[in-house]
């Protein structure tokens, strides 16, 4: 089919096609993969993300009128545009890839761009050849293949989309009230994360919120390693007893804590299993109960869609040029708040007064003022649970960057200006505090409807934090770096807080030197439960309970490159039991079998 003209000469339906390109890639392409890249980050909601591809569609539409009206008068014009259309959204989708704000953090990090001049000169590359490719196409050659590749690439952004709808279109649970398998055991587990919680500064904000009495019975152990750096792998491996060392780093750390974790256990041994989760992609089919925290924070605030500004804002810059990134944040920001006025004018998100509600971004701290509500909300629902047989999980966004919380636990917002060390480690420590508060409440509660006593509480940290230990510095070996990152930034980095309630624990919170490792924690919740024989799956970790005085390894994954993937080091902890002056040891790529010592593959329990 053609749109036929006065001289016989029509632009045809490959023209159209090839006009399509540059909209597939910015209002396809484009969001589909930021929304990939950091799906367990995001919570946008289906109808407005559906606004991108509705807007490139309207806006290729409106593209064909224009050449169809063209074709009439100008056919060759006509042609022209259609052509240097489809060579500029080649640009975009070429250019793209080097975006230096495409994986830029949305925990609170600054929104800003260096602007490297790498990118700049790559993308200058980019456009050369492509504008010899335009020259090129309109003397005739090329026409086809290039109009095959725009119909690929329509085909692959249909599919994209399909795909993201169907990943955010999947439906959650619904809260019951059912009574838990009262068999399971006498008292409930709870395990709770607190995101970045480093042992000192925990100690410290104890002590400033004079909350020790509240850990009546608990053991803290002060020596304690997180195998990981950050948090998806981190909680893989806590979950599940394992380090990543074989097979696809993807499907370990998003499958194995499904198959053979913890919940899984529990599950199966009849307990009610309640998974409050940052984000929404650790829904599994052994979570009876699972709710994620932002759509805690939309119940209990009414607002919805929160950081969907961040989305707006990430997406519309990956298509501009590398040194226009800064320039383009200011209006791009205002561009954003004019389309999220009028969401909030059809969703109906208004203050009581007219006005419009605050929408918090993740760097003005959404997740962590989330995880506020979400204390406050497994509290509420303890009156849905049974005095046995339940594991709730809550990990919270807490004490994580941005720091917007002070230590009364009062939103004061982010930082106004960049923080040197000292103001950093502060804002750090005044946030702890608050997590602290938030723990304490909890576990007061647990006091006074009479779970505390026979429940099993287990609190720890995902990670450490790289802010550094809140000692006295003069403690670490500050000068030694590895894989180009300071020593005391790496042990504190994986200084993780690990303390445990036993049921029927009493007395006050004792501090212990024993070395332990986050990879210990199923085992030794198998151990303590009596669920040992329960468990038929390799696992390297052991319980921390156990009479074992075998001497083993303590390592950590770290990836220098912060690809996250199969390229993790293996580090060892040379002298675990002083790890703030403990020197390192690269030991090698996860994935090199040589690096695995017989030891750390053999499955440890406790020998009574």
């Amino acid at each position: 089919m053609t749109v036929a003209s006065p001289n016989g000469s029509a632009p045809g339906i490959r023209h159209y096609l090839l006009a399509a390109t540059p909209f597939v890639v910015v209002f396809l392409i484009m969001p589909c993969e930021l929304f990939f890249t950091q799906a367990e980050e995001w919570d946008v909601p289906p109808g407005q993300f559906i606004l991108a591809p509705l807007l490139g569609l309207l806006g290729w539409a409106l593209t064909s009128l224009i050449l169809a009206g063209l074709s009439y008068k100008k056919p060759a014009l006509s042609r022209g545009l259609a052509l240097f259309l489809f060579v500029l959204g080649c640009y975009l989708l070429l250019a793209d890839l080097y975006s230096p704000v495409q994986m830029n953090s949305l925990d609170g990090a600054a929104l800003s761009s260096d602007e490297p001049f790498k990118y700049t000169a790559l993308e200058l590359g980019i456009g050369l050849v492509l504008l010899v490719m335009l020259v090129q196409l309109l003397k005739g050659r090329g026409e086809r293949i290039a109009t095959v590749f725009a119909g690929l690439l329509v085909l692959a952004g249909l599919g994209y989309g399909g795909l993201v709808l169907t990943y955010m279109l999947t439906p959650e649970p619904v809260i019951t009230s059912a009574e838990a398998d009262t068999e399971a055991g006498a008292g409930n587990v709870y395990h709770i994360v607190l995101d970045r919680m480093q042992t000192d500064a925990f100690l410290s904000a104890v002590d400033r919120a004079a909350a020790r009495p509240a850990f009546e019975g608990f053991e803290l152990f002060s020596n304690n390693v997180s195998n990981y750096m950050i948090t998806v792998p981190s909680r893989a491996s806590y979950l599940s007893g394992t380090f990543y060392h074989e097979g696809d780093y993807k499907e370990w750390h998003k499958g194995i804590w499904r198959r053979q974790g913890i919940q899984k256990l529990l599950d199966d041994q009849g307990y009610r299993v309640w998974n409050y989760a940052p984000f929404r992609q650790w829904q599994d089919p052994s979570a009876d109960v699972f709710r994620y925290i932002l759509d805690v924070y939309r119940d209990r605030t009414g607002i919805a869609g929160s950081n969907v500004s961040d989305f707006i804002v990430l997406w519309l810059l990956r298509p501009v040029p590398n040194f226009l990134t800064n320039e383009a944040l200011a209006p791009i920001a205002g561009a954003r708040d004019l389309m999220l006025a009028g969401l909030d004018r059809i969703s109906g998100n208004t203050a009581p007064d007219g006005g419009r509600q605050k929408r918090l971004t993740m760097r003005e701290g959404l997740q962590v003022v989330a995880s506020k509500h979400t204390f406050e909300q497994a509290a509420i629902d303890e009156e849905k649970r049974a005095p046995s047989g339940e594991y709730v999980y809550l990990h919270a966004v807490l004490p994580h960057l941005p720091y917007v919380f002070d230590d009364r636990c009062t939103y004061h917002g982010p930082p106004t200006k960049k923080l040197n060390e000292a103001e950093r480690r502060s804002a750090y420590l005044d946030q702890a505090v608050c997590s602290v508060r938030l723990i304490r409440d909890f576990l007061d509660h647990l006091q006074a409807i009479g779970r505390y006593d026979d429940a099993t509480i287990i609190i720890h940290a995902d990670t450490g934090a790289e802010e550094g230990f809140l000692a006295d510095p003069a403690d670490y070996r500050s000068a030694e770096t590895t894989l180009g990152r300071a020593d005391n930034q790496l042990l504190s980095g994986v200084n993780a807080l690990l303390m445990i309630k036993r049921p029927g624990g009493r007395g006050p919170l004792r501090e212990l030197e024993q070395v332990t490792q986050l990879v210990d924690l199923f085992p030794t919740l198998a151990d303590i439960l009596d669920l040992e024989d329960a468990v038929d799956v390799p696992i390297h970790g052991r319980s921390i309970y156990a009479e074992d005085d075998e001497p083993r390894e303590v390592r950590f994954g770290f990836d220098p490159d912060e690809l996250f993937g199969s390229n993790f080091m293996e580090v060892r902890i040379e002298t675990p039991e002083n790890i703030r002056r403990s020197k390192l040891t690269v030991v090698g790529p996860a994935l090199v079998p040589t690096n695995w010592r017989p030891e750390i593959r053999q499955v440890a329990w406790p020998r009574h």
